[in-house]
This record gives C-alpha cells, sequence and structure tokens, in this order.
C-alpha cells in the first residue's frame, strides 16, 4: 500500500483537515472574540448545526446560558495575564445542542498563536451515553445493598429466633394463666366475680404485648422500611433493638447497661438505624461469647459535641485482630468463623451511615474489648427536647 507524500503542503493540510473531520471528538476553534472559526463532523452531529449555520457565529451559541455569560470575561482575563480557568485543564461541563437541549461533556482546550492572534481549540466529548452507564451502575449498586441489607435482616432475625419466642412465650404464658383463672371465676360463681374485668384488662394486655413483638419483627424483615429520611429518637432505636435482643444477651449472661437520653435526636430511618444497632450489640454478644471467660458485659450510651450526636457501643470480647482493623468494613471481611457470619455486618452499617451523613468508628480496640462510636451531625432544626 502506498504511502502518502508529506513533503507537498497541501497534500500535508489535507491529511490534517481529513484526520479533524473524522475523530470522534466534536473540535471547535474559536478566536479571541469568542468567535467560531472551524467546526467538524463529530461537532455537526454532537450539537445538531451544520458548519454553515454556526461557522462566524459566537461560541456561547453551545453553552447553558449560565456560562456563556461568564465566558468571554474568562478568555479576556486569560489573554490579559490572568490565570487560565480552563485552558490546558479540562473539565466536566454542560453543553447546549441546537434544539436547546442540555448534555454532559467533557471539554478540553488548548491554545494557539497564528500571526500573533490567539486561538483557541476547544476538544469535546459527548458524556450522555456515559453518564447513563454510571446511573445505571449506581442503581444497579444502589439495588444490590438495599437486597443484601434484607437478607442480612432475615439473617438477623434468624439468629434472634430464641430470644423472640422467649418474648412472645411470656406473655402468652401470663395469657393462659389468666384465662384460667378467670374461667375458674365464671364457673364457680362466686363473690370473686368483681375480679374478672381485672383478669380481662391484664390479658388484653399482653395480647398488646405479644402483638407489639410481631409488629416489630415484621418492621424490621420489611423491606419496604427502608425508604425516607425523619427525624429519629436514639433512645428509642436502642429500646426497639433490645426488644429483639434483650433476653437473647440474658440467656449468654451478658449483662447489659444503657445510657440514652431520650433527648438526643438524629436524622436517619428508624428502621435502618435499628439494624445498625443490632448488627453491632449482636457483634458484641458473639465477641464476648468467643471470649469465653471474663467479665460479659456490653454498654450502650450516648452524648453529644459540639457538632455531632454520639452513640457508643462497648463491649468486653477479646476485641479485633490487628490486622483485620483496616478491613473491618470491606464486604464479606470477617473476623468469626466459616460457618458463622456473612461479613457484611460492618459493611451495611457503613453504608447506612453514610447515606445519612454519618460515619462510624473504632474508638477502642484491645483484649478487654471494643468500642464503636456512631457520630451523626447535628442539624439547624434538630434541637434537644
Amino acid at each position: 500500500m502506498p504511502g502518502v507524500e508529506l513533503s507537498d503542503q497541501v497534500t500535508a493540510d489535507r491529511l490534517n483537515a481529513a484526520i479533524v473531520d473524522t475523530v470522534i471528538d466534536a473540535i471547535v476553534t474559536i478566536d479571541a472574540t469568542g468567535t467560531i472559526l472551524s467546526f467538524n463532523r463529530s461537532a455537526e452531529r454532537i450539537f445538531g448545526y451544520h458548519p454553515s449555520q454556526i461557522i462566524g457565529k459566537p461560541v456561547t451559541a453551545l453553552m447553558p446560558e449560565s456560562y456563556s455569560d461568564r465566558h468571554q470575561q474568562f478568555v479576556d482575563r486569560y489573554i490579559g495575564g490572568g490565570s487560565a480557568q480552563i485552558i490546558g485543564i479540562g473539565r466536566e461541563l454542560e453543553g447546549r445542542r441546537k434544539d436547546g437541549s442540555m448534555f454532559p461533556m467533557y471539554l478540553g482546550v488548548g491554545e494557539a498563536r497564528v500571526d500573533g492572534a490567539h486561538l483557541f481549540t476547544g476538544i469535546i466529548r459527548d458524556l450522555t451515553d456515559i453518564k447513563a452507564k454510571e446511573r445505571e451502575l449506581e442503581s444497579a449498586r444502589e439495588d444490590l445493598f438495599l437486597q443484601t441489607m434484607f437478607a442480612q435482616r432475615l439473617s438477623a432475625l434468624a439468629e434472634m429466633a430464641g430470644g423472640i419466642s422467649h418474648e412472645l412465650n411470656q406473655p402468652l404464658c401470663s395469657i393462659r394463666m389468666y384465662a384460667e383463672t378467670l374461667r375458674v371465676i365464671l364457673e364457680r360463681e362466686e363473690s370473686h366475680q368483681d375480679r374478672a374485668p381485672q383478669m380481662l384488662e391484664k390479658i388484653i394486655h399482653q395480647v398488646e404485648r405479644a402483638a407489639d413483638v410481631i409488629q416489630h419483627m415484621r418492621q424490621f424483615a420489611s423491606a419496604e422500611a427502608q425508604a425516607g429520611t425523619e427525624t429519629v429518637n436514639l433512645a428509642h432505636i436502642v429500646d426497639e433493638t433490645l426488644d429483639l435482643l434483650g433476653a437473647q444477651l440474658g440467656n449468654h449472661s451478658i449483662t447489659l447497661s444503657v445510657n440514652v437520653d431520650p433527648a438526643f435526636v438524629v436524622r436517619g430511618n428508624a428502621c435502618r438505624l435499628e439494624q445498625v444497632v443490632t448488627n453491632l450489640v449482636a457483634n458484641a454478644r458473639d465477641a464476648i461469647g468467643e471470649r469465653g471467660e471474663g467479665e460479659r458485659s456490653i454498654a450502650i450510651s450516648a452524648h453529644q459535641t459540639s457538632s455531632h450526636v454520639c452513640l457508643e457501643i462497648a463491649d468486653t470480647g477479646g476485641g479485633i485482630p490487628d490486622e483485620h482493623v483496616d478491613r473491618i468494613y470491606d464486604p464479606f471481611m470477617t473476623t468469626k468463623g466459616p460457618d458463622r457470619g456473612t461479613g457484611l455486618g460492618l459493611a451495611i452499617v457503613h453504608g447506612i451511615l453514610r447515606d445519612f451523613g454519618a460515619d462510624i468508628s473504632l474508638a477502642r480496640n484491645g483484649p478487654d474489648g471494643a468500642t464503636f462510636v456512631l457520630r451523626f451531625p447535628m442539624k439547624q432544626d434538630i434541637m434537644l427536647a
């Protein structure tokens, strides 16, 4: 195949023109006044203008009004010796098509001097498809996160089955005892029948208690409960968590202390924050169980700084091995045995808190236990009661 002889300037100019006209990115050249001097085929395809319609027009026709008003000021300042806002740097901006629609684009600008005149060449890449793919990936990531979080909830409920059965068994036994007492009273038609309304009230109270436990379980396991942000009372979150886990901690001979002022409120979602506390308390329970000997206690407390409301969960387990500390929030990272834990608990906790602008840190770690601190930003519309 014969080559192209570039010694002929005319041929070289044609080659350069062919290259400019066939690259996939738009190439637009303007002078110091912002007048468009050249407009390649990709620019025609991206912006919708034929070169005859746009060459000689202000380049601001290709920009949103919010930027076009300042464009010439940037150029004049640069020519006058000011700093470059985009020349030689490149950035993502919005472009305006002929039909007035906006689209995301990447713009890189280079400068040339021809006979002392400033010329600026813009290389433009349409990011519409790339941004759409990014949104699809982000949506898929969010869906996967929610599904994983829901599955982890169900796993947590399965682990809490013993404690939940205890919570339900207690009111059911009480209901049976009160019902049998009421039956005896009614059968004997004794003068003690004035106790019947009292027995009925106690039965109703225990039925409501059992219903509350069941409703709590349903809310905790509900995928729909994951949406929305509201003002949440931290003490209520802790109480709801311990309704499900409290009996189980007792079964493991773990002493529990709670000191959370009911006045502390944060922005979040009650069900998702309950999952955060549940995961951390369950992890503390497991750490204490693996340690075996020594003090067996979990302390939950809260305090306020000038900028944050902090919730602390401390345990007397064996702590986290030093080699794992930097990776504890990584998905599938677990210090538990192969038959215990998915390694998703702390990753989910970290993701939930991030969604609410909060964070988590390991404040204490050693052979005598670990303390996690949740830090929620103070909001102007959230005040102490």
